[in-house]
């Protein structure tokens, strides 16, 4: 019985331990992944961007050198005085020890030196500029070695740093490791050899045209201010506001935008953004500028813009495009420089294929003679088988004031004022009374053979036309404005098309035969009373 008991006591005891054994295990394992290892990361460079007199970048074949720009320090805005009615707070215990003022801290923006007024990519410019002040080294992997080894006796690149208190740093980084991941790299004065990451590393070799912003900005034509395509051999096609500014400003108050016209080479075209958008911006979306070819070209015509194939501006209220495109350096790519700037780039001429043999007509209000009804007096249809007159008849119609309804319960009115201001009189209403032929006609259904005349539009442009004989149909408008009359004659061109001769301009476009005939088709419809409401 005694050994039965001393058993079970050495197995409990045995038991205890066991557990005690696992658990101690467990909790120092457990305590050992919690603990992260120990950074292996070397400060090289430890300052602030102001203490930065330059930093330059040698790639071997290219130096830049970066330069910081002290931003004008903010004013502060003065406090307010205090409100001498309003109750005064608690006067505080007072300290004798004066409060320090902070320090403003200075903002850098960063320029290229030789390049000081190159539009810049900000983010790119302040990533590599940082190498000079801060810099950070993933490991140090040796006290010394063989610089050949690690490609250091005869860097890569080399950043040289100097500071404004006269000292200065130089960076030296050599070949890759092996699995790409990490620079090798030494701190001149310093025989240690250290690892920076790739993503550190690789900001030393960037070159200027990495440097130079292209970005190519996302435009809307719904807020189109400026339109200019010159291809080299063709008419110049131009938009822009034809009012002026008072005028825009107007639209804009009142319908939120405005709208651009043709300047050449047909003056006075509407543009239609949402077909503009269509045919032309979406088409350039993805377009982007390659590579730097030139950082200071001296011939142009080397390139081909000392004579442009293609210049095209296109502005809008948040941004712009504008190019010169020059001469093909290889099978689909093109030099292209900004008008501003001496730098000559190259592109894919396939990202501007929409500003080659533009088509005007895909993306503008092209009507031949579109005139407000109001500055009508009469007008004349005339062809070989018919003859339309038509008299507008304006009339101005008074308008009476409604008067305000009383409210129910009447109000108590208030007193009138001695000398009240007359209330303004309601503008006149226009009317039209239209006669057809000598027929009357309705204002309505005159209206709608109104918009069908003035509607008729250009189909395209031809050339080398000669006019010969009278022309087959002659449309005219004769203005109570004092200006001469608008008169439009339709030559016979072909089977489908007439040419299109307004006042004594060149003939350069035709429209559909269809077009016209449909016109003459609503003026029989007016007479029989088919277009009456």
């Amino acid at each position: 019985m005694k050994k039965a008991v001393t058993l079970v006591v050495c197995l409990v005891i045995l038991g205890g331990l066991t557990g005690a054994y696992f658990f101690l295990g467990k909790t120092e394992s457990s305590e050992a992944e919690a603990t992260e290892a120990p950074s292996k990361s070397v400060t090289l460079l430890k300052k602030d961007a102001w203490e930065v007199e330059s930093v330059t970048f040698d790639m071997g074949e290219e130096k830049l050198t970066l330069l910081p720009v002290v931003l004008p320090t903010h004013t502060p805005v003065p406090t307010a005085a205090p409100d001498p009615e309003a109750t005064a707070a608690p006067t505080p215990a007072q300290d004798n020890s004066p409060t320090p003022k902070p320090t403003p801290t200075p903002e850098i923006e960063w320029r290229i030196e030789n390049h000081e007024t190159a539009p810049i990519n900000t983010t790119t410019v302040n990533d590599m500029a940082r190498l000079g002040f801060s810099l950070t080294a993933a490991e140090k992997i040796a006290d010394s070695g063989d610089v050949k080894e690690f490609g250091l006796d005869q860097p890569r690149g080399r950043i040289t740093a100097l500071y404004t208190d006269g000292s200065s740093e130089i960076i030296n980084v050599g070949v890759q490791t092996p699995a790409k991941d990490y620079y090798y790299a030494m701190r001149e004065g310093d025989p240690a050899i250290y690892m920076i990451y790739t993503t550190t590393g690789e900001r030393i070799f960037k070159n200027l045209g990495d440097l130079l912003d292209t970005t190519i900005p996302a435009l809307t034509a719904d807020t189109l201010e400026y339109v200019l395509i010159k291809q080299k051999g063709k008419d110049p096609i131009e938009f822009d506001y034809l009012g002026t500014e008072e005028e825009k400003t107007a639209d804009i108050e009142q319908f939120g935008a405005f709208v651009i016209n043709m300047v050449q080479p047909f003056k006075g075209w509407e543009l239609y953004a949402t077909n503009f958008q269509t045919n032309v911006i979406d088409k350039l979306t993805g377009m982007t500028i390659d590579n730097l070819e030139d950082a200071n070209p001296t011939d142009y015509a080397r390139y081909g813009l000392d004579d442009p194939e293609l210049e095209f501006w296109i502005k809008d209220s948040a941004g712009e495009i504008h190019l010169l495109v020059g001469s093909e350096k290889e099978s689909g790519v093109v030099y292209v420089k900004y008008p501003d700037y001496p730098y000559v780039f190259s592109m894919k001429k396939s990202g501007l294929a929409a500003l080659y043999d533009v088509n005007i007509f895909g993306f503008t209000q092209r009507f031949i003679a579109l005139q407000n009804i109001d500055n009508i007096e009469s007008g004349t249809v005339k062809s070989v088988a018919a003859n339309y007159e038509f008299e507008i008849n304006h009339k101005l119609v008074p308008v009476t004031a409604t008067p305000t309804p009383t409210p129910d319960p009447a109000v108590t009115p208030t007193p009138a004022a001695e000398n009240p201001e007359p209330l303004p009189t309601p503008a006149p209403k226009k009317e039209i009374h239209p006669t057809f032929n000598g027929q009357s006609v309705q204002d309505e259904a005159f209206r709608n053979f109104y918009q069908i005349l003035i509607g008729l539009s250009y189909d395209s442009a031809i050339s080398d036309f000669t006019k010969s004989g009278d022309p087959v149909v002659t449309i005219n408008y004769v203005l109570n404005t004092g200006d001469p009359d608008v008169t439009v004659k339709f030559h016979e061109y072909n089977n489908d098309f007439y040419a299109v001769e307004k006042d004594e301009e060149p003939i350069r476009f035709v429209i559909g035969k269809q077009y016209v005939n449909n016109m003459f088709q609503s003026a029989i419809d007016l007479l029989a009373g088919k277009l009456d409401e």
